[in-house]
This record gives structure tokens, sequence and C-alpha cells, in this order.
């Protein structure tokens, strides 16, 4: 559940926030058994007009796919799941839900306030997923969400989507991320940890 991506059009420079969005997931107890709901998100990026992936930085070019998709954390983050930081508690962006029961559950929610960058298309795709628990590593549902932005850092929102599944993309950049938590691929994080693959 979101209330949708609410853009910012006051900053006229690279990375002022192009706007916030905040993501929920409410468990239900019929189909959810997880003592961690965290989210995992990815981002694709492209030159506006294009398919032609525009440049990321600290480790993401590297665990970037073919069409530019990556798991969507800056720098050189240890853990996968957005917001969390590098002791693996959830950060100040996020709230870690739970469902242990039809008494004990706790939504999960994520807030989002991505940076613009003049003339691109920015999609991101946010999956509700068990971090702990019984489903571990079960996908809820996913929300494929974002916004372009202009020559004049113009921000429009474009049509977001609710989906059952993870994308090809998706996994694949998950995929990459794997690779780089192995020390295949440079660019990560040390101890990078490796998210479950997505079922």
């Amino acid at each position: 559940m979101t209330d949708g991506f609410a853009p910012d059009q006051k900053g006229k420079y690279t990375n002022a926030d192009a706007g916030t969005i905040t993501i929920r997931f409410e468990p239900n107890p019929d189909l959810v058994s997880a003592d961690e709901i965290a989210f995992v998100q990815t981002i694709r990026r492209v030159y506006a007009n294009t398919d032609d992936a525009a440049k990321y930085s600290y480790g993401m070019d590297d665990r970037a796919t073919k069409k530019g998709t990556a798991v969507d954390r800056f720098g050189k983050n240890k853990y996968g799941y957005f917001g969390y930081d590098s002791s693996g508690q959830d950060g100040p962006k996020v709230v870690t839900g739970h469902c242990r029961s039809s008494s004990d559950k706790q939504p999960s929610s994520m807030t989002d306030t991505p940076g613009k960058i003049s003339g691109t298309s920015n999609t991101f795709e946010a999956c509700a997923v068990a971090k702990s628990g019984k489903d571990t590593g079960r996908v809820y549902g996913c929300l494929v969400w974002g916004f372009t932005v202009d020559d004049n850092f113009g921000v429009t929102v474009t049509k977001s989507e609710m989906r059952l599944r993870t994308s090809s993309e998706f996994d694949a950049a998950v995929g990459k991320w794997n690779a780089q938590a192995a020390g295949d691929i440079g660019g990560g994080a040390t101890g990078q940890q490796a998210l479950p693959p997505a079922r």
C-alpha cells in the first residue's frame, strides 16, 4: 500500500530530492509466516528517451545488470535490505514488520527520497520479503514506481503498478548483488551479505 510518489519541484540541481514515497506492507496471518519482513528495492536509471543506462557510483555500477538495474543500496552497504545499516539493524527510513500469528504481527514500511538526476528516467521495484522465519526469501508483493526528470530538473511521476512476483530484472539484480557479496565482481562492501533467492 502506498499514497504514491509525491514529487518535489523545488531543487534545481543534481541530487536534490526528487520527492518522497512511503510503501507499507500489512501481513495477512493466513498467508504470511515471518519473524522479520523487510524490503528489497532495485533501481533502473536510463537517460531520457533512450534505453541507455545512466551511471551509478560507489560499487553500484559493478553490480548493475546489462539493462542497468541494480539493488538500490547507495554506497558500500553490507546489507541488500532497503534502509538497513552496517550493523544489520533497520535505519530511520524503514520499519521491520513481522507476522508470527494473528495476534503477533506488525506492518513493515519503507520511505524513499531519491535524488534527481536531470535528463533521466528512473524505475524502482520495491518488494516486501521475509527476511527471517519460516518464509525466508518469500516475496509477498512488489510495487513498481518511478519518475522522470527533465533537463530543468522538473519531476514527472510515472504510473505505478502492483505485482505479485518479482520481475526478471529484479532477480538478475539480486543475482549480481550476491555475486558481488561472493567477491566474483568488485566494488562491494567488506563483509557484504548475500540476499536469499526470491521465492
